[in-house]
């Protein structure tokens, strides 16, 4: 692929995305899709947070101008996987839309992602293979494979979606990882993920302009669960036109700091939950609630607890994601370098573990926000009840400078 095809697809969704960004935050305003201060909230203005909406269009802006540009090459090869992905995609850039102005139970988005999984699967893009140590390629078929790929779609939707939690930082590790898919696609000689890819880049730089301080917009879910739902898609049609297998290996590693933050969340949720305790009769009540309910957990609280500052705890944390994802790209491109790769893999998921402590067991806690001022503080009770949250204080520096929402 040139470069100049590239550079024409990042740039179609950059101008894009930045051009609908107040078209977004106008709607929104409209539609009184806003988080306001309150019991929950840091920032002390309303925002707008349908920010997804620019991302999407911005994206397909970029894909667009990739079609025109390798139209001759894509259709002959039956590179037809990407509509399927995009169609997808913006469904449930959809369903987190309506979410974001009415608001849907988990339950639903849930099943929202996991029958447009299906439907993903149906079309044709599926995990086949996967890469077992000792045993080897093994080749997947049916029910295995239609499994593995609704797993790994709804895995890293949500994943992304609990990440959203301090300005920059979803979008920042959105973009790192398309980028990582963009390095994969250029190594692997698939010029539909590069695309792809590069379009999503593209249209989440051009977003995180005005996602930065002050925080004018937020992603919203119409943003987190399109973004997961986009990268997980594409790192599969990968995994199909690779020589060698993505998963798990690669496409783990690629997706290194949404996958601990997601499972770190079970773990904790399960190790902290009451109805679990009751036997087998809970774990219908654990399922439906404890498992999908809000908590002040995640790794970005964590950092906070300890007195990070919000755009010091989306830094480290979006650096956390960079080093994932060259040991991804680093995996997939020199397979002898499995080790070095891995080793840095572990590092850094043992620093992130160690830093933030997503596992503590405290039976109460007290996240401080750091500020000019006054500092806020949260206190947190376990098990978390949303309403059970106030903040003492709202003098911080800016809106951006916190946002206590449980993902």
């Amino acid at each position: 692929m040139r470069i100049a095809t590239l550079a024409a697809v990042f740039g179609a969704a950059l101008v894009a995305a930045s051009l609908f960004v107040p078209a977004a935050r106008a709607v929104a305003l409209r539609l009184g899709a806003v988080d306001c201060p309150g019991k929950r909230r840091a920032h002390r203005q309303s925002t707008p947070r349908l920010g997804g909406i620019a991302v999407v269009v911005g994206a397909l802006a970029g894909l667009l101008a990739g079609l025109v540009f390798l139209y001759p090459e894509l259709i002959p090869a039956g590179e037809h996987a990407h509509l399927a992905i995009v169609l997808t995609a913006t469904a449930v850039a959809v369903l987190g839309f309506l979410d974001d102005i009415r608001g849907l139970s988990p339950r639903v988005k849930l099943l929202g992602e996991v029958g447009l999984a299906v439907i993903l699967f149906g079309t044709g893009l599926r995990i086949e293979r996967i890469e077992v140590p000792i045993l080897g390629v093994l080749e997947l078929g049916g029910a295995a494979s239609l499994a593995a790929t609704v797993l790994w779609m709804v895995a890293v939707t949500n994943a992304f979606n609990l990440v959203d939690g301090v300005n920059g930082l979803a979008a920042g590790v959105g973009g790192i990882t398309a980028l990582g898919l963009v390095a994969l696609g250029l190594v692997a000689e698939a010029p539909a993920v590069v695309i792809l890819a590069a379009a999503v880049a593209g249209a989440l730089f051009a977003f995180l302009r005005d996602n930065l301080r002050p925080g004018r917009i937020f992603l919203g879910d119409s943003g987190s669960l399109f973004l997961g739902f986009v990268l997980a898609a594409v790192t599969v049609q990968l995994g199909q036109r690779a020589g060698r297998p993505v998963f798990p290996g690669v496409g783990v590693l690629l997706m290194g700091l949404p996958l601990v933050e997601i499972v770190t969340t079970v773990v904790r949720r399960t190790l902290r939950s009451r109805a679990l305790r009751l036997g087998p009769a809970g774990v219908v009540s654990f399922l439906r609630r404890e498992l999908m309910h809000p908590d002040l957990g995640h790794l970005h609280h964590c950092l906070m607890r300890r007195g990070v500052r919000a755009e010091a705890t989306a830094d480290f944390l979006v650096g956390i994601a960079a080093v994932y994802c060259l040991a991804s790209v680093i995996l997939f491109a020199i397979p002898s370098a499995e080790a070095p790769a891995s080793l840095a893999a572990i590092a850094v998921t043992a620093l992130c573990l160690a830093v933030c402590r997503p596992l503590a067991r405290r039976p109460h806690l007290e996240l401080v926000v750091p500020a000019a001022g006054a500092a806020s503080t949260v206190d947190i009770a376990t098990p978390m009840k949303p309403e059970s949250i106030e903040i003492k204080s709202m003098e911080v520096e800016s809106e951006s400078e916190a946002e206590l929402i449980a993902a």
